[in-house]
């Protein structure tokens, strides 16, 4: 603590922890006492409001009982004399840090968004994707049952290219380019 005082910060210290904190046994013990006094000083005026008057629910003493009991009572318990175990912030680095865990959490959620409408729009484009393929399943069998239809069997186009002209194709262009030599 000698070091915070010699910085002459504030410094803000978040006690969430039990671990943090030392339990000086004597004040632990003292603070129990005053914790059970005060207990009983605010159960009288209830419980004697009870039996003059009745409450309608009759576990409602033993339930508020159990409530001043389950409070967390941090009296007795200290911050230890040497806290190079701890972290501490001061208040403007505090608030720095309150301030970017807010950022973080809008950009997670933003993130999440994001990542939703992705997911909505790939599965809408694999949904299109599927119908279209149908689209062209469906026209490729009408196409194959037209050429079946004309040929007598199926007829593949890129076979035709590659395979070059037929026979009567090239005797055809011979005949032509006599009488164009003729014309001449």
């Amino acid at each position: 603590m000698s070091k915070l005082n010699e910085l002459k910060v504030s410094v803000v210290l978040k006690i969430k922890q039990i671990q943090n904190l030392v339990a000086d046994d004597n004040m632990v013990q003292k603070w129990q006492e005053v914790r059970e006094q005060e207990i009983a000083a605010k159960m009288e005026p209830i419980e004697r409001k009870q039996e003059e008057q009745g409450f309608e629910d009759p576990t409602f003493v033993e339930k508020r009982r159990e409530q001043l009991y389950t409070e967390e009572d941090w009296r007795g318990y200290f911050l230890p004399k040497n806290l190079d175990k701890s972290i501490m912030f001061t208040r403007t680095q505090l608030l720095q840090l309150i301030k970017r865990k807010r950022e973080l959490d809008e950009e997670y959620i933003d993130l999440k968004k994001a990542f939703s409408e992705y997911k909505r729009t790939y599965q809408q484009n694999k949904r299109e994707i599927k119908e279209n393929e149908k689209i062209r399943e469906l026209r490729e069998r009408e196409y194959n049952e037209r050429q079946m239809l004309r040929f007598g069997n199926l007829v593949d186009l890129d076979n035709l290219e590659v395979s070059g002209p037929s026979s009567a194709v090239i005797e055809a262009e011979k005949k032509f380019e006599k009488t164009e030599k003729r014309c001449q």
